[in-house]
């Protein structure tokens, strides 16, 4: 059996596993019928896709990794509220239709490389929307409601920034004088209104963008120094004025204080994985139930908890593949425009793991942003997916 087969065939063994665990020992919501061919059908659409995956697009290495994302966070999400399970299924369908759409746009077009300014506008529109029509939740206003579904457009603005920086050396902007520092204050533009929605998490993920660009891409060193001075900036002037961000910081330098109030969350997220130790309670074992936002922002304490520390090294592992293996074949792409984007949509999607595994651990304030292929959520997983698609198409642009 090849190697590629074995991983097909453990991803299998683990669902199945999983769905048998998960039948032994009842959760809070009771498995239902409806659960377990929810589970079924995963097996089923996660396999075909991978054999479609393979057949149209060619780098299946990526499915495998994100196919055990999605199992690992699936299985959990189904332990706590089969509810949202199914739910979830539905996310992950409509993610991989968007991926097929987005790899076969960028894959056998052209002229989206030069839509500099369509970019520019439609961010500042989605930030637009959000600030008049949108929803306050956990002190941030960053949601939308659209036929009755919530929706972060944050989620889509990330990816047509990363198409904004790539197409910037392409379209007519760069014919104004100091075009480059103009795109920065652009740039900075963006953070500001993310500042204006209260959403902090969502301003670091940008910044870690734009700063790996800047970084790759930019030869001007100082001007990545400035960035670095400016974004500082901008966190302590945050820290200043918005009281949920103090409160943030100041739980994170002692939770344990807040714990009957602002520090009950990431004192359970805590609690959880210690309770888990290295190999975890056994799905079903545990009470990740009382976790506050268990099956998004804090779903690796509850993965923690019941797998154990070894799966949440195990994600990490994952991760830090399909980073290493997008930088080996981005390495082959002579066209700049592809060339950016096959670096920067690894670092926006990996870099939003660590985040929240750092803000799960406690090593840095809470973010409430979401892991990628693993959380709940239809924004997360149907942009992810998407990115996901175009990463794809770019590194097949080798030419």
């Amino acid at each position: 059996m090849s190697n590629k087969k074995k991983s097909y065939f453990y991803i299998l063994l683990f669902q199945l596993l999983g769905g048998v665990l998960m039948f032994l020992f009842k959760a809070e919501d009771e498995v239902t019928t409806k659960s377990l061919i929810a589970i079924s059908s995963v097996l089923i659409v996660g396999f075909v896709n991978v054999w479609l995956n393979k057949r149209l697009i060619g780098y299946d290495l990526f499915y495998v990794l994100v196919s055990m994302l999605f199992s690992i966070g699936t299985l959990e999400i189904f332990r706590l509220n089969s509810e949202y399970g199914v739910k979830q299924m539905i996310w992950f369908l409509i993610g991989v239709a968007f991926m097929y759409v987005s790899y076969m746009i960028i894959k056998n077009t052209d002229f989206h490389e030069y839509f500099f300014y369509m970019f520019v506008g439609a961010i500042y529109i989605l930030f637009l929307y959000t600030l008049l029509f949108g929803i306050n939740r956990n002190g941030a206003r960053n949601w939308v409601s659209i036929y009755g579904h919530l929706f972060q457009p944050v989620e889509l603005i990330k990816l047509l920034f990363i198409f904004q920086l790539a197409t910037l050396e392409n379209s007519s902007f760069t014919k104004i004088k100091h075009y480059k520092l103009i795109n920065k204050a652009i740039a900075f533009s963006y953070f500001g209104l993310l500042f204006l929605q209260r959403d902090l998490g969502s301003a670091l993920l940008l910044f870690i963008i734009y700063i790996s660009y800047l970084y790759v891409f930019e030869s001007e060193r100082k001007y990545f120094a400035v960035t670095l001075i400016m974004f500082a900036a901008f966190a302590v002037i945050g820290f200043l004025i918005l009281p949920h961000v103090r409160i943030r910081f100041m739980v994170w330098t002692n939770p344990f204080k807040y714990f009957a109030k602002k520090g009950y969350q990431i004192v359970t997220a805590l609690t959880a994985i210690a309770n888990g130790g290295l190999f975890g309670t056994g799905i079903g074992l545990g009470i990740p139930n009382i976790i506050p936002v268990n099956i998004s922002d804090m779903i690796l304490a509850a993965i923690g908890e019941e797998m154990g520390t070894i799966m949440i090294l195990n994600i990490l592992i994952i991760y830090v593949i399909f980073f290493s293996y997008s930088l080996k074949l981005a390495k082959y792409v002579s066209n700049k425009y592809y060339k950016k984007l096959a670096v920067l949509i690894p670092v926006s999607i990996v870099s939003q793991f660590f985040v929240i595994l750092m803000g799960t651990l406690n090593m840095i304030p809470l973010t409430g942003v979401t892991a990628p292929f693993i959380s709940y959520g239809g924004s997360s997983m149907i942009s992810s997916f998407m990115m996901l698609g175009v990463l794809q198409a770019a590194l097949r642009k080798n030419v």
